[in-house]
């Protein structure tokens, strides 16, 4: 089997609306993607022109919607179950996610992706606080729709509440000559 793949989706006209390169288990290659019902071909290959084989896993499923500044309840049944949830910012912000375990049979982790499937950033290994939370802060996300993920690193089932925070991006301070400076990054 070929062990590192990169996949390109493309939709009916040929225009390519993801890449994936290494996001995956090992690497693997790896994207979730909000889509519009139609046609779409997806390419699979090997780093370097590795051949050989390999295996595709999708799921199709309608997106949950994640309230910007809010929460929402939501529950895994396990057996490697994520959820996902479409969050949009309606311009650049600092945003923070949270995903509290509301018992002890979740391990939870976390991460935001663009509205191209582009892994933003995940939850760190070591958690909350030594809980079974998950966060995920990222200081300047972009304006438009980002993809919420959650899912129990240990496989567990049960109930937990994701978090958001959308605040107005805060003004960056940049060194110039070892001086710090108003300005953006």
């Amino acid at each position: 089997p070929v062990s590192d793949t990169a996949l390109r989706l493309f939709d009916a006209s040929g225009a390519q609306l993801a890449f994936d390169d290494d996001t995956g288990t090992g690497l693997y290659s790896h994207f979730e993607l909000a889509l519009a019902p139609g046609v779409y071909f997806l390419e699979v290959s090997g780093f370097g022109g590795a051949v050989g084989g390999y295996l595709i896993e999708t799921r199709c499923r309608p997106l949950l919607t994640a309230p910007c500044g809010g929460g929402i309840g939501e529950t895994l049944s396990g057996s490697g179950e994520r959820d996902l949830f479409e969050l949009t910012l309606g311009a650049e912000s600092d945003l923070e996610v949270f995903a509290r375990a509301s018992g002890a049979g979740l391990d939870l982790r976390c991460e935001v992706r663009d509205e191209r499937g582009r892994l933003l950033g995940r939850s760190r290994e070591d958690r909350v606080l030594g809980t079974s939370d998950a966060r995920f802060v990222y200081r300047g996300a972009p304006a438009g729709r980002s993809l919420v993920a959650v899912d129990a690193e240990n496989g567990g089932s049960g109930s937990y509440d994701l978090l958001t925070s959308c605040l107005p991006a805060a003004p960056r301070l940049l060194a110039v000559d070892g001086t710090p400076r108003p300005g953006a990054l």
